[in-house]
């Protein structure tokens, strides 16, 4: 199992370079004089760095990240609330999603995705068959889920949203939720977002655009 989770990582790194490598060629030349350069800065700080995290990561025992899963979710929390502070957070064309911190940059949605599925790993670990009620399952991953979903609105991050309430959903369904209450949290999650993008003119053509590229 983890020999073809390793494989399929990497064929998603390969193809992920790949339509980089194709995409970025030209805005590559025209602002830094290179074709390669988005390729380059995407190997050498993005997957050589992350490549090592992983071989760590995967020598540690996961009963490890198991004791540690809260404190990360309310370390993730922490520099998503940072964000709104304005000695650590910046914006750019009207979202405020960034820290800079000793000058390193980062969005810590990305640490959020991680943070969230190892908690919500943790925590489902721990529910057994109580994940099947309302009260012990469902209203408190809800109480986190709005949360997370309520400060990623804040930034905005509609992108991110979206993926991380897909992952949470995929999560809690898999760790044997009622079909019932699976449907409830899917019909929620797809409200928010469906209205999210109506309410904004520039996310409502993108879905137009998608559907019809003319």
């Amino acid at each position: 199992m983890t020999k073809r989770i390793f494989i399929t990582t990497l064929v998603l790194l390969i193809f992920g370079l790949v339509v980089l490598s194709s995409a970025g060629v030209v805005e590559g030349q025209k602002k830094f004089g290179s074709p390669n350069y988005y390729l380059t800065h995407q190997l050498l700080y993005g997957i050589l760095p992350g490549l090592g995290l992983m071989f760590l990561f995967y020598k540690i025992d996961y009963k490890f990240w198991k004791k540690i899963s809260l404190l990360i979710l309310f370390g993730a929390l922490l520099l998503m609330i940072l964000v709104f502070i304005p000695q650590f957070g910046y914006g750019l064309k009207g979202a405020t999603r960034w820290l800079d911190i000793g000058g390193f940059s980062f969005q810590p949605s990305e640490v959020m995705k991680l943070a969230l599925i190892i908690y919500l790993a943790a925590w489902f670990g721990n529910r057994d068959e109580r994940i099947k009620n309302w009260t012990y399952g469902t209203a408190p991953f809800l109480i986190v889920l709005s949360f997370v979903g309520f400060l990623l609105l804040l930034q905005p991050d509609i992108g991110t949203l979206i993926i991380v309430m897909l992952i949470s959903a995929v999560m809690y369904f898999c760790a044997g939720s009622p079909i019932k209450y699976f449907l409830i949290i899917g019909v929620l999650i797809l409200g928010v977002i469906t209205v999210m993008i109506v309410i904004e003119p520039y996310r409502f053509n993108r879905i137009k655009t998608f559907i019809d590229p003319c």
